[in-house]
Formats: C-alpha cells, structure tokens, sequence
C-alpha cells in the first residue's frame, strides 16, 4: 500500500460540497474535514488516489498540505 499524505481538495462549487466528499470516499479518499466556506476537503490519500480523484466532479483542484513545525519551545527558527 502506498504512504499517504495529506492533501487539500478545493471543489468547483458547481456540486453540493457534501455529495463531492461522498465520492471522494468512493475513491479511497480519507475526508477529514468539509469546510463548506471555503470549498473545501481536507483529507489523506495516497499519490495516485490523489490524483485519480482530480478527475471527480466537482473539484477543481487538490494540492498536498503544507507542512508547518513550530519547533522546541524557545527554538529561534520555527519553519
């Protein structure tokens, strides 16, 4: 089984939010959080369900979350 990473799923707008993260499940997409104000999915899958699900209706596009460390507490460099 692939690794999976985090990804952002921004939807078009032109399907129900909801129904769009009910595919993305279909696809093997792990839906974390539906955050319909600013269309989008937050979730987990591997590269190539990553990719396969560009293809759904209603997305616009999906984009593998930034990673943010804030480090040690006292650390000088926090990203």
């Amino acid at each position: 089984m692939s690794q999976r990473s985090s990804w952002t799923v921004t939807t078009s707008g032109d399907q129900p939010i909801h129904d769009v993260a009910k595919k993305l499940k279909e696809h093997g997409f792990e839906v974390g959080e539906v955050i319909a104000e600013f269309k989008s999915i937050l979730g987990s899958a591997s590269d190539d369900v990553a990719e396969a699900v560009k293809g759904v209706a209603g997305v616009a596009d999906v984009q593998r979350a930034p990673k943010a460390d804030v480090g040690p507490p006292g650390a000088s460099i926090t990203w």
